[in-house]
């Protein structure tokens, strides 16, 4: 029997050696190339506050390493770091380690930890000398890593509070939009890499050697808030690559924006979707309320921003982001449509200044309560959003612009539930034949 079960087991780690794959421009939790965790919130005051942790996970017998980047909610990337993955690897990451205290995650290839004291190798995984520049792929450090000014411009710059980066030291700039309180956000993409590399997404180079297209990572993500008794989470965003043949110029990739020329395809990774669908409950035993968790690509390489009267909490010439439609249904089918005006024609993307139509997810990540502007006018039903950008003029075409969407709902210190929102669509492909139908309804 013994016998019996061990080779059971053996032929399931045999069968993890060829991971699952699936129809690239379909979106769904399969091993992939890059990961996407849609939204992050660190609280700095208090330990009891909410923090979010994710896992990067590596289902291949090979070794890999991930490439991690933290990004502001603008989309501006403010730091990044290799996580070395012996075979069938797991690393726990949580966010309060890196933004509060400056502890990266601490992992070694095979020469640079020869006793497997830092990155241990499992009997049925490789673990190798991968490739670097020069010397040990990640050399190990001691933590706390960032410290002092380094620790204190990366926690700013999530705030959305003017601050000197290190290679500037002089020159203060906005990096975020603020909130008023003292939770850092944004959002984070692992990348396997075929290199260890300090190289960002937003720079071309990047894509010249390395970035890599195997699709064995996969990982999940939690939001914890130990002081109000909540905890939810979710899968990652699992993002393929493809065969080079399937991305032509043109194509709407992943990363097509940060490519030089744009949108070439070189990243080879899968567009999101940009059309959505989910039940809302603003009622009963969910107490709390709806939330959304919102991903967007506006579709141009953000910069840092100098400061206005010495603050950032102003958009500038991207944000806020406009959608083109926003509509609740109720369980008796009726609908209404808000954040967008009743005319004709889509508004422009961002709205102008001083008008009257609401940006009701204007930056590119963040979480929405169903409060104020994007009030639900029914407790129960469910929403269509088309998060497509509106024309950057008024008379142009309407921008595909790939999104995701997730929904928390919450009974105040009890339970919650969270879940991905049905996809609609995908940007994948085709999008410069884009076509733009909007919902129509009889007048009544």
């Amino acid at each position: 029997m013994k016998r019996f079960a061990l080779g059971l087991a053996l032929v399931g780690i045999v069968a993890l050696g060829t991971p699952a794959t699936a129809v690239i421009g379909t979106i769904d939790a399969v091993p992939a190339a890059t990961l996407l965790l849609p939204y992050f919130e660190v609280d700095l005051t208090s330990d009891q506050g909410v923090t979010t942790l994710f896992s990067i996970n590596n289902a291949s017998q090979s070794a890999a390493v991930a490439h991690v980047v933290v990004w502001s909610n603008t989309s501006v990337p403010i730091i990044d770091f290799d996580v070395y993955l012996t075979g069938y690897d797991v690393q726990t990451i949580n966010m309060r380690d890196i933004v509060k205290y400056g502890i990266l995650p601490r992992t070694a290839d095979d020469p640079a930890d020869p006793t497997d004291m830092i990155s241990p190798q499992g009997p049925f995984s490789d673990d190798i000398n991968y490739p670097g520049p020069s010397g040990p792929c990640i050399a190990p450090y001691n933590n706390p890593v960032l410290t002092g000014a380094y620790l204190d411009y990366i926690q700013k710059a999530l705030l959305g509070l003017p601050v000197a980066s290190p290679a500037a030291p002089g020159v203060l700039r906005c990096w975020g939009q603020p909130f008023g309180d003292q939770i850092a956000r944004g959002y984070v993409t692992i990348d396997f890499v075929n290199e260890c590399s300090l190289l960002m997404p937003d720079t071309p180079i990047y894509y010249d050697g390395v970035i890599g297209y195997q699709n064995i990572l996969w990982g999940d993500y939690f939001y914890v808030e130990p002081g109000n008794n909540f905890a939810t989470g979710e899968t990652l965003v699992h993002i393929e690559a493809g065969d080079a043949q399937q991305f032509n110029q043109d194509d709407y990739s992943f990363y097509g924006r940060y490519q030089t020329p744009q949108w070439s395809g070189f990243d080879r990774r899968e567009g999101l979707a940009s059309s959505f669908a989910t039940r809302f409950i603003e009622g009963g035993a969910f107490t709390g309320g709806t939330e959304l968790i919102v991903w967007r690509d506006s579709r141009a390489k953000i910069v840092d921003r100098a400061p206005v009267a010495g603050r950032c909490d102003f958009y500038g010439v991207v944000f806020p982001l406009n959608e083109v439609e926003w509509m609740y249904f109720d369980e008796a089918e009726q609908a209404e449509e808000i954040c967008t005006p009743d005319t004709p024609d889509p508004v422009i993307s961002p709205p102008p200044p001083g008008s009257d139509d609401p940006a009701c997810l204007p930056l590119e990540a963040g979480r929405y309560k169903l409060v104020d502007e994007r009030e639900a006018p029914w407790d129960f039903g469910w929403i269509y959003l088309n998060l497509n950008l509106p024309p950057a003029a008024i008379g142009g075409d309407v921008l595909p612009a790939q999104a995701w969407v997730s929904v928390v709902m919450r009974a105040e210190g009890r339970y919650a539930v969270g879940y991905e929102a049905v996809q609609l669509d995908n940007v994948y492909s085709n999008w410069q034949n884009f076509q733009f139908t909007p919902l129509e309804g009889d007048g009544e």
